[in-house]
């Protein structure tokens, strides 16, 4: 971020390739030295925060350890039970996915493979669990 895309306050708006020769820096040891200590102030405020969250978040984090301790995989359904629902919402059709992604010039229709999918999957949901009633019938 700080050399490739020039998005640090302190480095400036300036981008420096590296592809060009690897042995010849197209910068000074100053901004060498500032560069570094960029990198270092990321890496050092992303730690505090992991730490932070995980530590806010320890009651939670060890419930779901105590889960997965009992049942070695945990669904989506496992996790509101326990959570609850996720705080933005959720996205489950394309267009609420790529909504707001793309221009008025990209094409953001879902792709010609992809039409029908929902429903396809949506009848072999109902297929199973009328497999799954007709069983326990059978059984019964």
């Amino acid at each position: 971020m700080i050399m490739q895309y020039g998005m640090n306050p302190h480095v400036g708006h300036l981008s420096f390739d590296l592809n060009q020769n690897p042995y010849i820096k197209p910068f000074s040891e100053e901004t060498s030295h500032l560069i570094d200590s960029e990198a270092r102030r990321y890496v050092e405020e992303a730690y505090e925060r992991t730490i932070n969250l995980l530590t806010e978040k320890k009651d939670e984090i060890e419930m779901v350890a105590e889960e997965l301790l009992k049942k070695e995989v945990l669904t989506k359904e496992d996790m509101v039970r326990m959570l609850g629902d996720r705080p933005w919402g959720e996205k489950n059709t394309y267009d609420e996915l790529v909504a707001g992604t793309g221009g008025e010039l990209e094409d953001t229709s879902v792709p010609e493979g992809l039409k029908g999918l929902k429903e396809e999957l949506d009848a072999s949901k109902t297929e199973e669990g009328d497999d799954k009633k007709r069983e326990k019938g059978a059984s019964a």
